[in-house]
């Protein structure tokens, strides 16, 4: 995080960072840079046959965005990607 950027739990294991605007290239950088960080740190990967690990997304805020919108549309990007990384299969079933 950069200094003037936030980051806080939204809830269960879910969070949420205001970040300063940056291109699209520099977006997914970040985010696959926090997501390293989360894998480097020793922790079991199961837990109660459920993995454990991050996935990360930066949405940029649209006019007449509000909180809401933002969450629900970083969530749909993040589980794009997620289907995607495992080849096209839904790991929720969706």
């Amino acid at each position: 995080m950069r200094e003037g950027e936030l980051a806080a739990r939204f809830g269960g294991d879910e969070f949420v960072a205001l970040v300063a605007p940056a291109p699209e290239a520099e977006q997914a950088r970040r985010s696959r840079a926090i997501e390293n960080v989360v894998a480097s740190i020793e922790l079991p990967r199961f837990v109660d046959d459920h993995f454990r690990g991050a996935s990360v997304e930066i949405v940029p805020v649209l006019g007449g965005d509000d909180p809401d919108a933002l969450v629900v549309r970083g969530s749909k990007r993040m589980h794009a990607r997620k289907v995607a990384r495992k080849g096209g299969v839904d790991p929720e079933g969706d």
